[in-house]
């Protein structure tokens, strides 16, 4: 569903996102290796957002990369909080420079863009805004979710201390149990409520 988009706007708008978010995500990465964790946690998203919208909306179908989008921009929070001390080291060939601008930056750019969005689909669903408002609102609240959370356990940690391993393992546990409940809950939540619903009759006659 991700190659699928509605409109040309939509489109640009992603592929837009995906180069300006996921560029410098993926520079900060080592090497191939860095590649390969850029796109796993895009791919994350990409579960995550379409398995979150399954469980609030399941009979809406989706379209668009918004959920590894969402992954992208929510793993440079993930960079930040492993590498917070770090980023306020620069090196260079004489001596490192302790410069904090940077990471504020990309805290105070994180903030902005979901604040923005946040507010944008609220206000499209209560009708303020004028137009269809047809974004999953799920979809990308669980690509984020996935993307901060994988992005925790891949990407790098450029000195890693011994609560930030904890951290790390604990995130994964928690995206691995998200997905394995959306997946358990979409092949068994129709019986499960069935099952209820028929209870309930039975013990009201």
């Amino acid at each position: 569903y991700m190659f699928v988009h509605i409109g040309i706007s939509h489109f640009v708008f992603n592929m837009i996102m995906q180069i300006v978010v996921g560029v410098f995500l993926e520079m900060e990465q080592e090497g191939w290796k860095g590649s390969l964790k850029t796109g796993i946690v895009y791919f994350s998203g990409v579960i995550a957002g379409s398995l979150g919208q399954s469980l609030t909306e399941p009979g809406i179908y989706i379209a668009g990369a918004s959920g590894g989008v969402y992954a992208l921009i929510a793993a440079h929070l993930a960079t930040v909080i492993l590498n917070w001390k770090e980023d306020d080291e620069i090196q260079t060939p004489k001596k490192v420079i302790h410069f904090g601008l940077v990471k504020w930056i990309r805290v105070v750019f994180i903030s902005v863009l979901v604040i923005f969005d946040t507010t944008t689909q609220v206000l499209g669903h209560l009708g303020y805004l004028e137009g269809e408002n047809n974004t999953s609102v799920m979809g990308h609240l669980c690509g984020a979710l996935a993307g901060l959370t994988v992005g925790i356990f891949v990407l790098d940690n450029r000195r890693a201390e011994y609560w930030e391993s904890w951290v790390r393992w604990i995130s994964l546990s928690v995206f691995i149990l998200m997905v394995i409940f959306a997946i358990l809950w979409n092949i068994w939540a129709n019986d499960w409520i069935c099952s209820s619903n028929l209870s309930l009759i039975h013990i009201s006659e």
